[in-house]
């Protein structure tokens, strides 16, 4: 996990129970907005996302949910679900206090 000495700015989500469309497309997003942007699964992985996490966690940019702070966010990025009850209990304050939240999303029917 990268190492900063105060809470991310900016952060993209996976869904509830991440699987490997939902860290690819968090993954893709954070690195298209920069350095700054950290992806957070905010409520748990399947088991074969834990599992590659275990080995690859250090090569991605992934940060724990406890470190985000919700009042210093100013982006917060949302890939593959468009609704927030798929994004966990933390989510909703993220999103409500970031200047600009995108939704990325390939799924047409919601």
């Amino acid at each position: 996990s990268p190492q900063f000495s105060s809470p991310p700015t900016a952060i993209t989500l996976c869904h509830a129970t991440a699987d490997f469309d939902s860290l690819a497309a968090a993954v893709g997003l954070a690195l298209l907005r920069g350095p700054e942007c950290f992806v957070v699964l905010p409520h748990g992985a399947q088991a074969s996302v834990r599992a590659f996490l275990a080995v690859h966690r250090e090569l991605l940019p992934i940060v724990a949910a406890e470190a985000v702070e919700a009042g210093k966010l100013s982006y917060v990025g949302i890939v593959d679900c468009q609704r927030m009850d798929r994004l966990g209990p933390l989510a909703g304050e993220w999103v409500r206090s970031a200047a600009i939240v995108e939704v990325v999303d390939h799924h047409v029917n919601v």
